[in-house]
């Protein structure tokens, strides 16, 4: 087995996770160049206390933006002094700043205790990974922490806005405890209420009003029925007619209203009339030529699914309906590990078809039908709400009060979570380099190269011997083979059946036949990995301040997108520091497009590119798919509808929150009962699109969120329980 060397540097922000590969992989290509450079002020992070943090708030802006909560916190601590806050911030808040330092030297304890504790039964029971809840998995115990996943510092995530005490609780130990709510366009948060069978009165209107009964025979209908139920899209079943069209015509209406899945038409063999019947070859779609003139164009409805990311959701639709999954619209991808509904577009799709699959969906159900003008896009909608259960939580009421107050009042930092740099021991961002750097073959080798810390769920199970037999044969074909009846919808898969067709840029080519949406994956987790790095280093230079230089969008709303088209923000002068708070400031996500920070920071970027051997020109790729015109992000986040309670349980495996499929069945919570073996944190709140939870969870619990300490907190848990 391959194993894949993380140098974990003392200097966060400068870390690059560099793969050292063995001599067989040596042999296929150069690795990246290993980065050991050290920086000064990375163990000496500067604390900022909370009512520092909230003092940087200008009261007089806040009100201009009518946000009632920041002006009734300007209320409670007074006007500010700016300058004196300033000052202190930046000659360091010493207490802060060991509570910081000691923070980040527990992170690192508990992820040393990681290495110890991890054995063939300690699976990550990560934020992204699809497997049951109770799924046991495995890690060769020979592999070093080198060999496991990216930790937080691999990937630029150092620093902590508040200074409250840290305290223990456990983030998706079962999928359940995390559930997600779209917020649409209209600011209204979707559910899924509805799903019975669909009705439209306009289905109507185009419907001669023809009798239909009894024009075809009990023996014919057995037939055609049988077709159906055999789901056989290549049989005809041909029924004899008489010559009187309006008999027949009675029968095509009897056969289109009974079996929607067929279609049926009338041919002439040797003078005698046949109505042949067959399997609709595009199932899903409707007859265009019929579609009523006063139905929306394009069916709407909520995808609600269990233990899927979006796009293995959208694959599954695909397949079943027999349809191309990129004609599907949505506004978002949700996270995998989660209960989660969100709005869904098909072109002219038929509701009753849709509804029909409900059926044979698992851990999905579609429901709440409409029709409406216009699809879906990427970025229609207005944020997500989350509801949150931690599990094992340790602290007191008086911290977790603490805790959250801070999160309510004082937001976090804007970091792209762990599940943006997946979950094995080759991160998407090392991918994203090397295509941006036009390293085709290295790509296609990082993407197919075995992890040595895989989940052993059926897809993971799948994948391990993909890679294994790539490994061995690099064959594509015979790799592909492996995967046989098994369900695998990965980019693996994708990319080895590129591989399969002869071209002269058989690498490239290859990652084209990845769908877009996954392929692009890749290089916005580089773009990720260096905004996270900037940020933190930004905000260990000159904490939580606005400083000459700092980018700001006038209208006051960062697109968090990687590559939308960009407003182009405003850059502050030396007299306009005072009008503007940390809230303000965005960081640039590198690309063609975008300006930087007209400070040091500038310069930083440009350093950390040029570690990696790239340039701002690289985002310019003249591979047009991989070009990346850039965005803005802000750097902190204050969520909105936040709420909290605690609750005690018995058993690890009691439901403590309900999604919307078991709100529609009728399903309760049991009564919580105050002397529970266990306290959990009950958490609701919304969030910007593109906006982690997990970070805001990583901020309230001071936690490391990476799928190592998860799977040993999730361990410890589960042998406390059997004690």
């Amino acid at each position: 087995m391959w194993h894949v060397m993380a140098k974990r540097t003392k200097s966060y922000y400068k870390d690059k996770s560099c793969v050292c590969l063995t001599k067989f992989f040596k042999a296929i290509m150069e690795p990246p160049s290993k980065r050991l450079k050290s920086d000064d002020t990375a163990d000496s992070s500067r604390g900022v206390s909370e009512q520092g943090a909230r003092d940087v708030i200008k009261d007089d802006d806040r009100a201009k933006e009518g946000d009632t909560d920041s002006i009734t916190n300007a209320a409670e601590i007074g006007k500010v002094n700016l300058k004196s806050t300033v000052e202190q911030k930046l000659n360091g808040n010493k207490q802060n700043s060991d509570g910081n330092k000691q923070n980040v030297e527990s992170d690192k304890q508990n992820l040393d205790t990681n290495k110890h504790t991890l054995d063939n039964n300690a699976i990550g029971e990560t934020m992204t990974e699809v497997c049951a809840e109770d799924e046991p998995g495995g890690i060769d115990e020979d592999d070093s922490l080198a060999a496991m996943p990216a930790i937080e510092i691999d990937v630029g995530i150092t620093e902590y806005i508040s200074t409250h005490e840290g305290f223990h609780g456990i983030l998706k130990h079962r999928y359940s405890d995390f559930i997600v709510n779209e917020i649409d366009q209209d600011g209204s948060v979707v559910h899924l209420t509805d799903v019975s069978k669909p009705y439209f009165e306009e289905e109507h209107v185009k419907e001669p009003a023809i009798d239909t009964d009894n024009v075809i025979s009990a023996e014919d209908t057995e037939r055609i029925q049988t077709l159906v139920d055999n789901n056989d899209t290549t049989s005809i079943v041909s029924l004899r007619v008489p010559n009187d069209k309006e008999t027949r015509t009675k029968i095509h209406h009897t056969i289109k209203r009974m079996w929607p899945d067929l279609s049926s038409s009338t041919i002439d063999e040797n003078g005698v009339k046949v109505i042949k019947v067959t399997s609709k070859k595009h199932a899903g779609r409707s007859n265009f030529k019929e579609w009523p003139r006063n139905r929306g164009k394009y069916l709407w409805f909520v995808m609600y699914k269990e233990n899927k990311d979006t796009m293995q959701a959208i694959n599954t639709l695909g397949k079943v309906m027999r349809i191309k999954p990129g004609t599907f619209g949505y506004a978002g991808t949700k996270d995998k590990r989660a209960k989660t509904s969100q709005w869904i577009s098909i072109f002219k799709g038929d509701a009753n078809r849709f509804y029909g699959i409900n059926a044979r969906l698992q851990l999905m159900k579609l429901g709440n039908f409409r029709y409406c003008q216009e699809p879906l896009k990427l970025g229609d909608l207005n944020g997500n709400h989350f509801s949150i259960v931690l599990r094992n939580v340790t602290g007191t009421d008086k911290q977790i009060d603490e805790a959250m107050t801070s999160v309510k009042e004082v937001g976090f930092i804007n970091y792209f979570g762990m599940q943006r740099f997946g979950t094995s021991s080759i991160p998407t961002h090392r991918i994203g380099r090397s295509l941006l750097l036009s390293n085709w073959k290295e790509a296609v080798e990082l993407l197919l190269m075995p992890r040595s810390m895989q989940n052993v769920s059926h897809e993971g199970s799948v994948l391990t011997d993909l890679q294994k037999c790539w490994t061995e044969t690099r064959d594509a074909r015979k790799s592909l083979e492996v995967i046989g009846k098994r369900h695998f919808s990965g980019p693996e898969k994708f990319l080895l059946q590129g591989l399969t067709k002869e071209s002269d840029n058989a690498y490239l080519d290859a990652f084209y036949n990845i769908p877009k949406n996954m392929r692009l994956i890749y290089i916005h987790s580089y773009q990720s990995y260096v905004w996270n790095s900037m940020v933190s280093r930004r905000i260990r230079e000159y904490g939580f301040r606005p400083v000459v230089g700092d980018l700001v969008l006038k209208n006051r709303v960062a697109v968090n997108s990687e590559d939308e088209p960009c407003t182009t923000p405003a850059v502050i002068g030396p007299d306009e520091v005072n009008q503007y708070s940390i809230y303000d400031i965005v960081m640039p996500l590198p690309g063609y497009e975008v300006i930087f920070p007209q400070n040091n920071i500038e310069s930083w970027y440009k350093e950390f590119l040029a570690e990696d051997s790239l340039e701002v020109q690289h985002f310019n790729h003249k591979v047009k798919t991989f070009a990346l015109r850039g965005n803005y992000r802000n750097i902190i986040i204050r969520p909105k509808n936040v709420s909290w309670a605690t609750c005690s349980y018995v058993d690890d495996k009691e439901q403590l929150i309900l999604g919307d499929l078991e709100r529609i069945m009728g399903q309760t919570l049991k009564d919580t009962t105050e002397d529970g073996r266990f306290k959990a944190l009950k958490i609701e709140l919304t969030l910007p699109s593109a906006t982690y939870a997990t970070m805001a969870i990583r901020e309230i619990l001071k936690s490391d969120t990476s799928a190592g300490h998860q799977t040993t907190l999730s361990k410890n848990k589960q042998a406390q329980s059997t004690n």
